[in-house]
């Protein structure tokens, strides 16, 4: 693919740098090839591109002229073709560079030109993306979260564009998903996102695969393997397998027995898996200490005695947990059931007994309550409680509770005691029996109360009556007699009451004032307590105080201002603080009176209450402007007789309304100034006035939205004054007339405006000098140059208009060059005379212009022509190649290598001049000038600045040997420079440029608002890597904190809005550093100046200016290029005119001649520095040639634009002249425009020879020429617009050029405007503000729409969408503009459309029409004309008294239909109206929230009820106010505790005393009125005291049930009054009653049975045992004796064997005991006190003897006689390990001392037979080995015990002893075949005198190892199971099964 561009020039100022640039480049071309193309090709046709003839290529030698063009591409010299001369890859070329341009040189000769190609190599999509890591492993912890992010490493694709790396696709799977970002650089960063949670449990690994896509066709891809490997996270608790364990024992089970294992598992993997066990927290310590748990096997095992009486279950929490960081547990409960045994009597429990019984007790009265219980279970748990007969009492029952009842009437009189006995059995076998023996006194009682004569009294007293006066007389009787009968009258705590004692007549003892008592409660009442002695008695008495009008309403002050805004609604209310009387009733405050007016009535609300509240209700609009205040008179007046009354003054303010909006005096102003007036100039002074008062008349001027930027830099308005005044410059020839859009506001809010407009024409005066534009110069002429020979066309122009504008040119007369005119503003520079070179080499030829006006103004322009020469020979270096090593910082000048080249010419055309070029393959940026300049003469290369290695580490370059000859001829050698590195620059500051003593000013206006840019410091670093990294640093300042240095952009911003206080001036000090170490920087000091009028500096997104280090690459070179641009043609010309003069006295053929130039060379590095610039087509080329005497100097060309393609040469002086055509812009290319054949009479067939052409003044090329047809044609489409802008005539200047002869002609194209633009808003969208109150005829100016074309075409009018609010109306401007404004025609109303939207419209008057439209959104803006609202008026709430403080009472709902701070309401109280004084106090009110809270705990015993009344006032100007008013009515709680008062005590009481002993009588009170005063007295039930209500608040405190000394010696009794109020409240009273003792108790021993042990055959007199009683009586009642009874149930009496200590209790042995002959004995013991009756109780103690070991073994079975053996047949094939036979014997002992082993006696043979060491087995050889022991079991008597019971072994002898006798009786059982191993119940045929203690849960079962051969008998246990059948599956041998025993 061929593809060609020709670059235009885009900046001037490139342009114009093309003097001190190359000028010998034509032009450039670019052509594109896709990268891996075959060699050979076809790039582009470079001949025909650069307009070269095929067939001249050989001659004029075209070649590539680089070697970095050679390497890559070839011209076929027989097609003028580029080709591709070797494969092309474009990564290995460019790498990852977004544009791989190759730079191609073509040269030609003949003449000599260098033409610049660029190749651009096109990606090919030749490399797939590949990975860094094939696979990759990631370690993601199971716990992390969701979303959670982990980068991925990106794939490299050295491919470029869309062949790049495009986009990641993820393997599809459940947790992850794929996220790729992208960086600025455009490259995509892949990350995994976490979607769904991990677990490893579930999924420890997971495989993906991450594929990078590229976007070629077809695309390439590349993968990567990724695994997850999830990390384990202690996330799973462990679990048991059950969640509750359930497991049965009996009580007694040995310690250490196993009850359960317990299973827990945990799914996580090392030590997260790892569990431990131990108890829950909530396993009791009781529970510890009965069991044990191993933490590692989970074996729960028995640890302490268990017992059912105790505890029937227990709940053992268990937890296990794991090893994992922080642990995890699980938990489980473990369930253990205690089987019980029975071992317990009955026991009676006296709960409650009354006791002394009073007389008057009804039948079925319960006088005691009694619980029985027996803490044995079942049948033996079952009691019945029986009553002794012929009492009157009966026992009722309810399971195990019962109640004593009276059966029938008691009198105390016939009997005053009864004796009552009350026997309890259990349903045990034999039954268990409790006796309780009850002393029932019977009293007497007062059963009959004093009465009053009536039941209430009623007495009215008016208030303020004297002391002394007489209430009522009250009057009682008692039928009783003695004291009983005695009363007495008393009033109870009464201030203003007293009675007689006697007779009951109660008195006023203080006068009485209602208001004080009761406030404004509507009934008043004081209640007495009087009361009645002996017995005491109380009655309430109710006297209501009756009010009289002694108190007048009054008004809280005398006077009252209100202030209403002057637009308040009619309607509005306005309350007034009601006046106050404390009087009730008809005497209360009744009605109120308003003096009469025009504006306001009065309105009265009534309060739930009956209060009344006056408002002022707005009958009329209020204007401020007529009435500003208003004066009433309120009357308050009560309904008493006589009325009383009281009045309050009214001051009513109105209050100003922003209603009125401000007024020009004149619609619109006119002014002229003179272009270039001063500042300060005064334009004109503006005049407003508004009616309205304070800031609504206060008017501020402002220049309108709708002036332009330029117009506001222009002018300036003082905004209190209304001056505008000139700020900045006028000029004529930019503006001749400016209208001013002024706005004139109010300070009201919200404002109003006024707008007005300022006509200011502009004067003209000649202040522009003349302008000389070189539209074509050619500096450099052949000294042979004919006279007429064009040398420069000029174009002159002057600003100014009329005779001001006119402009005539000059050059000096003594000069070989003149000035032709060759039409009004075009002159042409032509030779005179002939030139000679050697006479004048160089000329400087000064153009003046001049005007017309006067004075007139003049511009010089100064052209420099050199004359060149001729030569021949081209210069030979000595070497090929040089090569030179340079350290970086080398010293400037040093020399680094000479060079040295000989030219056979000689003279002028042998003086060779050296100079230095780029060599190819040399980075383009590495300019070898800019480091290296080499004298032109002797060859001496020389550093002109040292190396900087981080910018370079190797250069190479050509020195070129030029000759002097013309044209010069040119010869090259490579030099290959290396450079060693080292550390060098400083930052440097570029802008703002700054003189040594002087620091740079910047302007800026005091309104500047933050963060605007105040200007920005740009630096550069030379140096490379850190060491350019640049920073920025404000080190000094003025103020600090006033201004920020942005650290990497050198932004200047200002950080705060400047105060009056600061000053004017501000030094900043900045400092530029690099990150060099050490680092180096610059400093720049600016001053910023606070000027009023000051330019603004830049604000929001254009101030925003990107952080970067330095200035932008074309900024930096196009300065440079300008300074050493001035620099250079300065010192240039001046150089010319100083030879110029100096040989002004040489012979002519030496002066300044022209001649022409047919090769260009480039200019000497030396002076123009390291610039570099590639001209581009269309550039001019101009030569100017410098000849000096000695040493010989080459000839310049420089470019300039706009005309290119004219060549000079010494013609005759050309002939010109000026057509005119018109063409519509919206031509289509190739239109014709005119016939330029015809118009200049020229014929058709001469174009071509005349080499006519096209050339364009303003650079850009509209128009091309037909040669065929002779017509000026479009080349592209014309944009009348774009071109001219809203010039009202638009014309394009060309020049046709002619040759043989040379002439020039202007051609003049019109553009005729056509409506190709609609009109358009600056805004599509226009946002307005009006206040709502804003008279009718306000205008709201809008931006004018702008349409590019012009005359009919432009706008022509507006249309607004129908509003019946707005209307439209359009003003035209003195420039013919017409100005849209919106007029209000109907008033506006905010609160029922806030917002307006429109439609504006804007037409143009062409055909069709077009148009363009803009919304229009009015905001109509709030006027504060709405008052708050209370939502109700009027509330009510209920409380409690004694809320925390703090409570929210009520949230007020105020609404406002204003907005913003109008519409924000502010609260606050009214002046409290009931208790001003107290009521702040107690509630607070939020002034924001509107929230009523307490302040102050509230007491409704103080207050029953309280009234508020609320402000609500909102923020507008002027404020307006609601009123809202709550009454809180308090809700009475118990808030006051009961007073207890003991009023007598007897202590201390005998412990006998009957029940109904009055013990105390005691009285209380509570203060609460209602429930929350009813009080009740208690005492802990538990006590034996009750009780009994004499009367209301009055108690006796009685004797309740018997009393017990020995339970308690005495009592705190805790007497507790609780009132009936919600919570109840409670007092309590705690004192002490002493029990006198009697004897009542008889000893009891310490355990009814004791054991004791005695070892067998010890001596006489051996101490046994000791036994201990006690009695809980004290003195000689608890003196105690101890004594041996014999209870007949032996032989021998049992004081045979032992006797007793009576005084400690010790039992002694009185003869030697024999364990085989007594095991056991029972020896009962009796103790007796020493009271009076004697009282006694006995004990057992069971004595055991212990064994010795005395007795031998007896063999049971097989039963053989003494001396003969036993035979046993086994069969023949019987194989080892067969049960031949058993041995089974006893030994009387027990213990160890029975313990048996069997084995056989030594026999010389061996003997096929073995038998088994414990258990007497005789089987074949080999041994059965089978049996062992297991953990759990001990050696037996005849084996190992049995598992099923879980018994341990004998402990003492007395089991052992059992224990034998069991397998005694046993073995004889078993002689019988039919017969069962066992015998009773629970004891294996153990006979009954051993009592039912001795069971199998006691002793182990050894019956499994019993084995009787031919006996069809199962061993079985107590309760008929089998033995193997274990319930504990962790016990017993079950290799001892019931079918191996049948077998």
């Amino acid at each position: 693919m061929e593809s060609v561009s020709l670059q235009r020039p885009a900046w001037k100022w490139q342009v114009l740098s093309l003097f001190s640039l190359w000028g010998w480049v034509s032009g450039q071309i670019r052509y594109s090839v896709v990268e891996e193309s075959e060699v050979g090709t076809v790039v582009g046709n470079v001949a025909r591109d650069l307009g070269l003839k095929v067939e001249e290529l050989p001659g004029r030698r075209l070649r590539l002229g680089s070697e970095e063009s050679l390497s890559h591409f070839a011209v076929r010299l027989d097609s003028g073709e580029l080709v591709v001369s070797q494969q092309l890859d474009r990564e290995r070329l460019c790498g990852a560079a977004a544009s791989c341009v190759l730079s191609v040189q073509v040269v030609t000769e003949n003449p000599l030109q260098l033409f610049r190609l660029e190749v651009e190599i096109l990606d090919l999509n030749d490399n797939s993306p590949s990975f860094p890591t094939a696979h990759r492993s990631l370690r993601v912890a199971e716990s992390a979260t969701v979303a959670t992010r982990f980068p991925l490493e990106s794939a490299q694709d050295p491919d470029v564009g869309t062949n790049a790396v495009g986009f990641y696709r993820l393997s599809p799977n459940s947790h992850f998903s794929l996220d790729v970002k992208q960086q600025q650089d455009g490259k995509l960063f892949p990350e995994l996102v976490l979607e769904r949670a991990l677990d490893r449990e579930e999924q420890p690994e997971l495989q993906l695969v991450l594929t990078a896509m590229d976007g070629g066709s077809p695309p390439r891809s590349g993968t990567a393997q990724i695994t997850v490997l999830v990390l384990d996270v202690n996330d799973n608790a462990p679990t048991f397998d059950r969640s509750t364990y359930k497991v049965q024992v009996l009580e007694n089970t040995p310690v250490g027995a196993l009850l359960l294992q317990l299973n827990a598992s945990d799914p996580d993997e090392g030590p997260n898996g790892e569990t431990q066990y131990s108890f829950g927290v909530h396993t009791s310590d009781s529970v510890r200490r009965l069991f044990t748990l191993d933490p590692h096997s989970g074996e729960v095992r028995v640890k302490g005695a268990l017992d059912f009486e105790e505890s029937a279950s227990y709940e053992i929490y268990v937890r296990v947990h794991d090893g994992g960081v922080p642990e995890m547990e699980g938990h489980c409960v473990l369930q253990v059931e205690v089987v019980d045994v029975n071992d317990n009597p009955p026991e009676v429990l006296l709960t409650s007994l009354l006791n002394p019984v009073p007389e008057d007790t009804p039948p079925a009265t319960v006088i005691g309550l009694f619980n029985v219980r027996d803490r044995d279970a079942g049948a033996n748990g079952d009691v019945s409680l029986e009553i002794s007969p012929n009492v009157p009492f009966t026992i009722k029952s309810l399971q195990n509770h019962f109640s004593l009842v009276t059966r029938e009437s008691l009198d105390r009189e016939s009997t005053s005691q009864y004796v009552v006995e009350l026997v309890a059995q259990d349903g045990g076998s034999p039954a268990l029996t409790t006796t309780l023996t009850l002393l029932l006194n019977i009293s007497d009682v007062n059963d009959n109360p004093p009465h009053f004569l009536q039941p209430s009294y009623d007495a009215f007293l008016p208030e303020n009556n004297p002391p002394g006066s007489l209430l009522c007389t009250v009057s009682a009787s008692d039928p009783d007699d003695g004291d009983n009968s005695r009363l007495v009258y008393s009033i109870e705590s009464s201030q203003y009451f007293s009675v007689n004692v006697n007779t009951g007549v109660i008195m006023v003892s203080e006068r009485i004032d209602r208001e004080q008592l009761c406030g404004q409660n509507p009934r008043c009442f004081l209640h007495l307590k009087l009361a009645i002695e002996n017995p005491v008695e109380f009655y309430r008495i109710e006297v209501e105080i009756l009010d009289v009008n002694d108190n007048p309403p009054e008004f809280p002050s005398d006077e009252v201002s209100l202030r209403i805004y002057e637009l308040a609604s009619l309607g509005a209310r306005f309350p007034i603080q009601p006046a106050q009387d404390p009087d009730v009733g008809t005497n209360t405050l009744q009605t109120y009176h308003l003096s009469a007016n025009e504006n306001f009535n009065l309105n009265v609300k009534a309060r739930t209450d009956g209060g009344k509240f006056p408002e002022l209700v707005l009958e009329k609009a209020l204007d401020r402007e007529l009435r500003a205040f208003h004066h009433l008179v309120l009357t308050a007046e009560d309904g008493g007789s006589p009325p009383q009354s009281s009045k309050i003054r009214i001051t009513i303010q109105v209050l100003d309304a922003n209603d009125n909006h401000p007024v020009f005096d004149r619609p619109s102003y006119g002014a002229r100034l003179v272009e270039n007036s001063p500042l300060g100039t005064l334009v004109v002074k503006l005049n407003a006035t508004d009616v309205d008062e304070g800031p609504n008349g206060e008017i501020r001027y402002s220049l309108s939205s709708h002036n332009s930027a330029t117009l506001r830099q222009i002018f300036a308005i003082d905004e209190q004054t209304g001056e505008i005044r000139v700020q900045g410059n006028l000029d004529f020839e930019e503006a001749t007339v400016y209208e001013i859009e002024v706005e004139a506001k109010d300070m009201g809010s919200p404002t109003m405006e006024e707008h007005c407009s300022v006509l200011v024409e502009i004067t003209d005066v000649n202040d522009n000098a003349p302008e000389v534009i070189l539209t074509s110069f050619s500096s450099s002429l052949s000294e042979d140059a004919p006279p007429g020979t064009v040398v420069a066309v000029i174009h002159v122009r002057d600003r100014d208009s009329g005779d001001q504008g006119k402009v005539q040119c000059h050059v000096p007369p003594d000069l070989p060059f003149r000035l032709r005119k060759d039409y009004e503003h075009q002159y042409s520079l032509l030779t005179s005379t002939r030139l000679d070179r050697e006479h004048v080499a160089y000329y400087n030829v000064t153009i003046s212009a001049s005007d017309l006006g006067s004075p007139p103004l003049s511009r010089y322009t100064t052209l420099p022509i050199t004359l060149t020469d001729v030569n021949d020979n081209v210069p030979q270096f000595e070497q090929a190649s040089y090569e030179v090593l340079v350290a970086e910082n080398n010293p400037v000048g040093s020399v680094l290598v000479t060079v040295s080249a000989t030219d056979p010419d000689s003279e002028q055309n042998s003086r060779l001049s050296y100079s230095i070029l780029r060599a190819g393959g040399t980075d383009p940026g590495l300019d070898p000038t800019r480091y290296l300049s080499i004298h032109p003469t002797s060859g001496q290369v020389s550093a002109k600045l040292p190396f900087d290695y981080e910018q370079t580490t190797y250069l190479q370059f050509h020195v070129e040997v030029s000759d002097g000859g013309s044209p010069a001829l040119r010869n090259r050698t490579l030099v290959h420079v290396f450079i060693v590195d080292q550390n060098d620059n400083a930052p440097q500051v570029h802008f703002p440029r700054a003189g040594e003593d002087s620091a740079t000013q910047f302007h800026i206006s005091p309104s500047i608002t933050p963060p605007a840019l105040i200007t920005k410091v740009m630096a550069i670093d030379a140096d490379s890597g850190r060491n350019a990294w640049l920073s920025y640093h404000l080190m000094e300042a003025t103020d600090p904190g006033l201004f920020s240095v942005a650290l990497r952009s050198g932004e200047i911003r200002i950080t705060r809005v400047l105060q009056e206080t600061d000053p004017s001036a501000h030094e900043l000090q900045v400092v530029v550093r690099d990150a060099g170490d050490p680092p180096l920087s610059a400093a720049i000091t600016l001053v910023v100046l606070v000027e009023e009028k000051g330019p603004e500096a830049l604000q929001g997104s254009e101030a925003r200016a990107t952080d970067v280090g330095g200035l932008p690459t074309v900024t930096l070179y196009l300065i440079v290029s300008l300074v050493l641009i001035s620099t250079v043609s300065l010192v240039g010309l001046a150089v010319l005119g100083v030879r110029c003069l100096r040989k002004g006295s040489a012979p002519a053929n030496q002066g300044c001649c022209v001649e022409s130039v047919n090769t260009l060379q480039p200019p000497p590095s030396h002076i123009f520095g390291h610039l570099h610039y590639e001209p581009k087509q269309g550039d001019t080329v101009m030569g100017v040639q410098v000849t000096a005497t000695a040493p010989p100097a080459p000839r310049y060309r420089s470019c300039f634009s706009p005309v290119s393609d004219i060549t000079f040469s010494c013609l005759p002086a050309p002939s010109s002249s000026q057509l005119r055509y018109s063409v519509p812009e919206d031509r289509e290319p190739g239109s014709w425009v005119g016939d330029l054949a015809k118009d200049l009479g020229v014929d058709l067939r001469s174009l071509a020879t005349r080499s006519l052409r096209l050339v364009s003044e303003g650079g850009q090329r509209h128009f091309k020429v037909d040669l065929a047809a002779g017509v000026l044609l479009l080349d592209s489409r014309l944009d009348r617009e774009a071109l001219c802008g809203q010039s009202p005539t638009c014309s394009l200047h060309l020049q046709l050029v002619m040759e043989h002869p040379l002439q020039l002609h202007r051609v003049e194209v019109d553009v005729l405007d056509v409506n190709d633009n609609a009109p358009q808003f600056p805004k599509p969208e226009v946002v307005l503000e009006i206040t709502e109150v804003a008279n009718p005829g306000t205008r709201l100016p809008l931006e004018v729409a702008e349409d590019p074309d012009m005359g009919s075409n432009s706008i022509s009018t507006y249309e607004l969408s129908p509003s019946q609010h707005f209307a439209l109306s359009i003003n035209v401007r003195g420039d013919g503009v017409k100005m849209p404004e919106i007029v209000l025609e109907k008033a506006l109303d905010r609160e029922k459309v806030a917002v307006h939207h429109l439609t504006l419209t804007a037409l143009d008057g062409g055909n069709p029409v077009k148009s363009g439209t803009a919304k229009v959104t009015i905001h109509v803006l709030d006027a504060n004309d709405n008052p708050p609202v209370c939502d109700p008026p009027v509330s009510k709430v209920h409380l409690e008294e004694n809320v925390p403080v703090g409570t929210l009472v009520t949230k007020l709902n105020v609404t406002d239909l204003d907005e913003g701070p109008n519409g924000d309401v502010e609260y606050s109280f009214k002046v409290s109206n009931n208790a001003p004084g107290k009521f702040t106090k107690l509630f607070s009110l939020d002034p924001r929230t509107g929230e009523i809270r307490t302040k102050a705990p509230l007491d409704y015993e103080e207050s029953s009820a309280y009234e508020i009344a609320v402000r609500a006032r909102d923020k507008g100007s002027p404020a307006m106010e609601g009123h809202c008013h709550l009454r809180v009515e308090l809700i009475d709680i118990n808030d006051n505790s009961p007073e207890i008062v003991l009023t007598s005590l007897s202590s201390p009481v005998q412990e006998d005393a009957t029940p109904g002993t009055v013990i105390a009588l005691i009285g209380v009170k509570d203060s609460d009125s209602g429930d929350n005063g009813q009080v009740r007295l208690q005492i802990t039930k538990e006590l034996p005291f009750k009780l009994v209500s004499s009367f209301k608040e009055h108690f006796s405190l009685v004797t309740n049930g018997p009393l017990d000394r020995e339970k308690a010696s005495g009592y705190n009794i805790t007497v507790r009054a609780v009132d009936s109020g919600f919570p109840q409240r409670a007092t309590q009273k705690t004192f002490y009653l002493g029990i006198a003792d009697v004897n009542d108790n008889a000893p009891n021993f310490s355990s009814p049975f004791d054991t004791a042990h005695v070892q067998e055959n010890s001596l006489p007199g051996t101490s046994v045992f000791s036994v201990s009683a006690f009695d809980p009586d004290e003195g000689s009642n608890a003196k105690l004796s101890y004594s041996i009874l014999d209870n007949g149930m032996q032989d021998v009496p049992i004081s045979a064997y032992f006797r007793i200590d009576q005084d400690n209790g010790t039992i002694y042995t009185m003869r030697a005991l024999d364990y085989e002959q007594d095991k056991v004995f029972q020896v009962p013991v009796e103790v007796k006190d020493a009271g009076s009756p004697v009282l006694s109780s006995t004990a057992v103690v069971h004595v055991f003897v212990l064994d010795e070991n005395d007795n031998a073994p007896t063999i049971v079975y097989p039963p053989v006689p003494k001396g003969s053996a036993f035979h046993q047949t086994i069969p023949v094939l019987a194989e080892p390990g067969y049960l031949v036979t058993k041995i089974v014997a006893v030994d009387a002992d027990s213990g160890h001392n029975a313990w048996l082993s069997y084995q056989l006696q030594e026999s010389a043979e061996a003997l096929p037979f073995q038998v088994e060491r414990r258990s007497g087995e005789i089987r074949q050889a080999q041994p059965n080995t089978d049996w062992r022991f297991s953990q759990t079991q001990r050696p037996g008597t005849s084996g190992s015990q049995n598992g099923e019971e879980g018994g341990a072994w004998p402990n003492n002898q007395f089991d052992t002893e059992m224990l034998q006798a069991m397998i005694l009786a046993s073995a004889n059982e078993a002689a019988d075949a039919n017969a069962t191993l066992g015998g009773g119940t629970g004891t294996m045929g153990l006979s009954a005198r051993y009592g039912p203690q001795f069971t199998l849960q006691h002793v182990p079962d050894y019956r499994q190892n019993v084995y009787i051969p031919g006996s069809t008998a199962t061993l079985t246990n107590a309760a008929g199971k089998r033995d193997a059948k274990a319930t504990n599956p962790s016990g017993g041998n079950k290799k001892k099964s019931g079918k191996k025993e049948k077998k």
